[in-house]
C-alpha cells in the first residue's frame, strides 16, 4: 500500500480551486488529487500573486511538512509587503485553514498585508481583500484615509523603482531558477505558466521545452491563449482561466508527462 504524501501547491489563479470562480473541481490540481487520493493536499493560491507571496507560502509548507511541493511561476511584476494598516493588524503571521474534504484544504493568510500586480495595488486582510486604494476598507478593516493617501504615494514610487524595472525581472528569474535547490521539500516542481514578452528562457523543471500556454497553443495549432476558447480550451475569450478540457490536458500531457512528478506521487 502506498503510503500517504503531504501535497502543496502554490500560486496564482491558474492554480486557485474553489478561491477561483468558475475552476473548482474542474481544476488540473483538484483533479490530480482525484488521481492520487492518498495523499493529503494544501492548496495557498491566490489570484494576482506573485514571487513574495509565494515566498510566505513556501514558509507555511515547510513548517507544515510538505513532501511535494508544485510552485507556479507566474508573470513577472507582482509583489507583496506585510504590514500593519490599523490597531487591529496581526503582528505575527498566520494561516486559517478551510477543509473542503478529509483529504483537501486551502490555507489562507491572516496576516495583513499590501500586493500589487505591475501598476495597481490593493491590501488584503484575512487573505482575500478588496481593492483597497480605492474603497479604503476590506472585510470590515478600515484604513484611514491618511494612511489610504500615504499607501497610494508609496505603492506608485514601489512600483517605479523596484518593480517595473530589469533588476526585478531577473531576480525574478533567478528566484524561480534556484528555487528547487532552497527547501528541504522532497520535490518542488515549477509550472511556467506563460511565458511574458521577453522571456528566454522556460523556467520550469517539468518541462523544459514549453510552458503550460503553449503547450495548449500547440495542440490546437493557434498563437494566442484567446484563440483557445473555440476549442472548448478556456473559460471565455477574454478570460485566459482554463475550462475542465483544459484543466485536463493540463494535467495529463504537461504535469503528470513528467515521469519524476508521477514516481514522487507513486512512491513511498
Amino acid at each position: 500500500m502506498l503510503m500517504s504524501k503531504k501535497v502543496a501547491f502554490i500560486g496564482c489563479s491558474h492554480f486557485a480551486v474553489f478561491e477561483q470562480s468558475g475552476q473548482g473541481h474542474d481544476s488540473w490540481t483538484w483533479q490530480l488529487s482525484q488521481k492520487f487520493p492518498q495523499h493529503y493536499y494544501r492548496n495557498y493560491s491566490i489570484g494576482g500573486r506573485g514571487l513574495d507571496f509565494f515566498q510566505w507560502c513556501l514558509m507555511d509548507a515547510v513548517n507544515w511538512g510538505a513532501d511535494i511541493v508544485f510552485l507556479n511561476k507566474t508573470h513577472r511584476g507582482r509583489w507583496a509587503m506585510l504590514g500593519m494598516f490599523n490597531e487591529a493588524s496581526p503582528t505575527e503571521m498566520s494561516w486559517i485553514e478551510h477543509k473542503h474534504s478529509s483529504n483537501w484544504s486551502e490555507c489562507y493568510l491572516q496576516t495583513h498585508y499590501i500586493w500589487g500586480s505591475r501598476g495597481d495595488a490593493h491590501y488584503s486582510f484575512r487573505g482575500i481583500g478588496k481593492d483597497a486604494l480605492a474603497d479604503g476598507d476590506s472585510d470590515g478593516y478600515l484604513v484611514d484615509s491618511y494612511l489610504e493617501k500615504q499607501l497610494t504615494i508609496t505603492t506608485d514610487t514601489i512600483t517605479n523603482v523596484s518593480i517595473l524595472n530589469d533588476l526585478r525581472n531577473n531576480y525574478e528569474d533567478y528566484w524561480y531558477r534556484i528555487a528547487p535547490k532552497l527547501y528541504n521539500f522532497d520535490n518542488l516542481f515549477i509550472v511556467h505558466w506563460e511565458a511574458d514578452d521577453d522571456d528566454d528562457e522556460i523556467l520550469s523543471n517539468i518541462r523544459t521545452d514549453t510552458t503550460v500556454i503553449q503547450l495548449l497553443c500547440n495542440i490546437v495549432k493557434c498563437d494566442h491563449w484567446q484563440e483557445l476558447f473555440p476549442h472548448g480550451i478556456t473559460l471565455a475569450k477574454n478570460d485566459p482561466h482554463l475550462s475542465s478540457k483544459g484543466h485536463k490536458i493540463i494535467l495529463e500531457q504537461y504535469i503528470l508527462h513528467s515521469k519524476e512528478v508521477r514516481n514522487s506521487l507513486m512512491s513511498n
